[in-house]
């Protein structure tokens, strides 16, 4: 295996999840993708996320994880509590909100280059 990349595997709850993380633009894997992955995994939001190793409490997020002496085969815990299925749509609307929000800025600077034009 690419020395960029770590298999760990995270308890949550009585589940366990194995991940396999492979490091951005040639650097190691940081804390922030492993708490991304579980993100998506578990549906446990980053903010409310407790990612604990050997008894600590992960919080350097740029960090990578063999700084905190994280190497292929750990056993890591999560703890942290989904976000209720009303706060989920909440979410959703407010994503749905940023993205109506986003194309119309980029068709109104299309609409303003036009008209430089």
């Amino acid at each position: 295996m690419d020395e960029n990349t770590v298999t760990v595997t995270v308890a949550y709850g009585t589940a366990k999840h194995s991940i396999t993380l492979t490091g951005k633009d040639g650097a190691e894997p940081a804390l922030k993708d492993l708490s991304e992955t579980l993100a998506e995994m578990t549906g446990v939001p980053i903010p409310s996320q407790k990612i604990i190793f050997k008894g600590k409490s992960l919080r350097e997020m740029d960090s990578a994880l063999s700084s905190f002496g994280i190497k292929q085969g750990c056993k890591l815990m999560l703890i942290g509590k989904r976000n209720s299925p009303e706060e989920e749509a909440e979410l959703k609307k407010l994503k749905d909100i940023e993205k109506s929000v986003e194309l119309t800025a980029k068709s109104w600077r299309k609409w303003m280059e036009n008209l430089q034009d």
